[in-house]
């Protein structure tokens, strides 16, 4: 029982980790910065489009669109829920994809990427993508 209470311990500080590694330039975690660390694990499980609904059901909604260490375990448990939908360890098997990716740098500073980030074509995406809504209605 101990080994089990560790292994939440460890996975909680895991994910505290992403946090800093989403913050480190900027010192909050938009959505922007969300991504940098998260794009290596794009595929056909999970989109850009994924990760801005996961986000945006997240963020408190009082006009603050960034999260918080709290908000952020929520975000991560979402994008591993919707990334590994079966079995019980998604958190642990989303950590390892991102260790093992952690070597791929982003180019952030391509226009592509900049223009992909830009709120009214992450909002467009998710306003004409029907399934996804009714999806992320269900949190």
């Amino acid at each position: 029982m101990a080994a089990q209470g560790s292994s939440k311990a460890v996975i909680a500080g895991r994910i505290d980790d992403m946090f800093v590694k989403c913050t480190a330039s900027t010192g909050i975690a938009d959505l922007k910065s969300v991504v940098k660390v998260f794009w290596p694990i794009l595929d056909n499980k999970v989109s850009i489009v994924d990760i801005a609904g996961v986000f945006t059901m997240c963020v408190p909604g009082n006009g603050n669109e960034t999260l918080d260490l709290i908000t952020f375990v929520e975000f991560f448990n979402g994008i591993a829920r919707v990334k590994y939908s079966s079995g019980a360890d998604f958190c642990e098997k989303l950590l390892a994809e991102l260790a093992d990716s952690s070597g791929i740098k982003i180019k952030a500073d391509l226009p592509l990427f900049q223009q992909s980030m830009e709120k009214t074509v992450v909002r467009t995406l998710l306003k004409h993508d029907l399934p996804l809504r009714r999806a992320f209605a269900g949190f």
